[in-house]
């Protein structure tokens, strides 16, 4: 009796194996790729967008010396509620959607304006889109005002 049913397995070589994880390395990630808060029209961040908002959200912070406050998951937070306002315009301006993207919101706080956040994204996340609703209109009236 032959043990030889016609199947055959051969190992890949050495070589082989260094090829195809170089090929795996150089692909890019699955998966959906985060979002950021200003986009373009081609579906990628809005760098100059992106710094240009930064800077106005960060100068009303500081008018109202708040430039170095964290931004904590809490309803009097200053950041948060500027932040918030400030969402709000950009969306009836059409520079942002108007169902608040979370994650990028965050990233956006924490990247793009660099102010410190001590709680994980999804934490923020959440915050930020439940208070949506809850912003004092005038908060939002003033910052109508700045641009």
């Amino acid at each position: 009796m032959s043990e030889s049913s016609g199947n055959s397995f051969t190992l890949p070589s050495v070589s082989n194996l260094e090829q195809s994880s170089i090929k795996s390395s150089d692909r890019q990630p699955k998966g959906r790729r985060k979002e950021s808060l200003f986009m373009d029209s081609a579906g990628r961040k809005d760098v100059a967008l992106t710094k240009a908002k930064a800077g106005e959200l960060l100068a009303y912070l500081t008018e109202y010396g708040a430039e170095n406050a964290k931004v904590e998951c809490r309803k009097d937070n200053v950041p948060c509620l500027a932040f918030l306002a400030f969402y709000h315009v950009w969306a009836e301006q059409g520079l942002v959607v108007r169902t608040m993207n979370g994650g990028a919101a965050c990233r956006f706080l924490k990247e793009g304006c660099r102010l410190t956040v001590e709680y994980t994204e999804k934490t923020l996340s959440s915050f930020l889109k439940s208070h949506y609703d809850r912003v004092d209109p005038k908060r939002i009236d003033d910052v109508r005002k700045m641009g």
